[in-house]
């Protein structure tokens, strides 16, 4: 579906929104950079590698209130940490100040129908970067980030069967890989 396709609740291209600010960030034209006087919105420098620093950072203790539910989203960085452990580990540390009705959202690359030859290609380009490297995981490794919480359906699945059942999507999947979603309450 294209952006002049979507009904007017799914894209509003005269608001910003975190995946239009991230877009700018990588150089993309038509998007928003990040606006330090929007009460709502804050953006801090940080590592999630370092748990501590992020959750613990001024700008996030004074934004966001731990004693009540919020929505932690993890979109496409999950596959950046190569280690299952560590990404476990990271799971659970920014988990572990979230109260009961709080949300995780995680998304994160499968391998799909890909071989193993592209699945090499493609760590290979990603070791040579800033990123140090990727790793898909499978269904069943996405879903153990969301161990102890209550996984809302679908479940883990890939992205686009969490689209709203009021939208036709015209879907043929991914040629190889895939992304794949879940969403989990805290209980």
């Amino acid at each position: 579906m294209h952006e002049e396709q979507a009904p007017a609740w799914v894209v509003d291209p005269g608001t910003p929104s975190v995946a239009r600010m991230y877009d700018y960030y990588l150089g993309g034209k038509d998007n928003f950079a990040a606006d330090p006087d929007n009460p709502r919105s804050i953006v801090i420098d940080g590592d999630m590698r370092e748990p501590e620093s992020i959750l613990g950072h001024p700008g996030v203790l004074a934004h966001l209130d731990f004693t009540r539910p919020v929505a932690l989203i993890m979109l496409a960085v999950l596959h950046f940490v190569t280690d299952d452990a560590e990404a476990a580990q990271l799971v659970g540390a920014f988990r572990e100040p979230l109260v009961p009705g709080s949300h995780l959202v995680v998304s994160h690359i499968t391998q799909g129908e890909l071989d193993e030859d592209a699945v090499r290609r493609g760590r290979d380009v990603y070791t040579a970067t800033t990123a140090g490297g990727i790793v898909p995981r499978t269904a069943a490794q996405v879903r153990s980030l969301l161990d102890g919480l209550d996984v809302l359906e679908p479940g883990v699945v890939p992205l686009h069967r969490w689209r709203p059942k009021t939208v036709e999507v015209e879907w043929n999947g991914m040629p190889g890989g895939d992304i794949l979603g879940g969403v989990g309450r805290v209980t």
